[in-house]
């Protein structure tokens, strides 16, 4: 049975990167998802949407964390099955995650006060007895 799932992620690999060691990574990925690995120098961008088996989703992501660890940095995978939420997770050395979900956190966080002050402002125009709606969040 197929499954419809997406898996996206960019990875800066660090300048002294051992290319022997990374191509087999980089060659599981592509067996899972053919075309799915593109690379510019030191940025491998992943990009796979396509129907395939759980088994194969699995394999992909656990790939995709074996190439993290040729990152210079935590790297940011955002993954969505089917008609579930994307979720979006980090893998990366510890203290290089801790950076990144505080500044996602600071993101997040912006997005929410923006969104709040412009249901406000929307709101505001209307009767206090008025029936309204919000947009979607």
């Amino acid at each position: 049975m197929t499954i419809w799932f997406s898996l996206y992620t960019v990875v800066n690999v660090k300048p002294d990167v051992d290319e022997q060691k990374l191509a087999p990574v980089l060659a599981a990925i592509e067996v899972c998802v053919p075309g799915s690995v593109h690379r510019a120098d030191h940025t491998i961008t992943i990009e796979a949407s396509h129907d395939m088996t759980h088994t194969t989703a699995e394999a992909l992501e656990a790939a995709v964390k074996r190439l993290a660890r040729f990152a210079d940095a935590a790297i940011r995978v955002s993954t969505k099955y089917e008609d579930d939420d994307s979720v979006t997770y980090f893998v990366g050395q510890r203290a290089a995650v801790v950076e990144k979900l505080k500044a996602e956190a600071a993101r997040r966080m912006r997005m929410i006060k923006e969104n709040l002050a412009r249901e406000l402002s929307r709101l505001a125009a209307e009767p206090p007895d008025a029936f309204v709606e919000t947009e979607g969040w």
